[in-house]
C-alpha cells in the first residue's frame, strides 16, 4: 500500500496487486469500512479495521481484474477470435 489521503470523510488508498496499482475509497460505517473502487464499477468489500479493508480491496480488485479477462476471452471465443494462450491483465 503506498499513499492515502482523506476527503469528505473518505480514504482514498492506492492498494497495489499483482495487475497494477487501483485507487479504493474506505467509508467508515457502523461496525467497520465500506471499500470501493472507483475503477472497477462492482468492487465493493468491507472489513472491521483500514488493514483489514485494505487487504479485502487488494483481493476484490484481483478478482475483478480476473473476471474481466475471462469475461474477454469469452466473448472473443463466441466471435471465433483464436485468444492468446497467455492474456496479459
Amino acid at each position: 500500500y503506498h499513499r492515502s489521503m482523506m476527503k469528505n470523510g473518505r480514504k482514498y488508498t492506492e492498494v497495489k496487486t499483482r495487475y497494477g496499482t487501483h485507487i479504493s475509497v474506505l467509508e467508515p460505517d457502523e461496525v467497520g469500512y465500506t471499500v470501493t473502487v472507483p475503477g472497477l464499477p462492482g468492487a465493493v468489500t468491507w472489513g472491521r479495521n483500514v488493514e483489514q479493508a485494505k487487504k479485502m480491496a487488494k483481493e476484490v480488485i484481483e478478482l475483478c481484474v480476473e473476471c474481466l479477462a475471462e469475461e474477454r476471452i469469452s466473448e472473443a471465443t463466441k466471435r471465433g477470435i483464436k485468444a492468446p494462450a497467455r492474456v496479459g491483465v
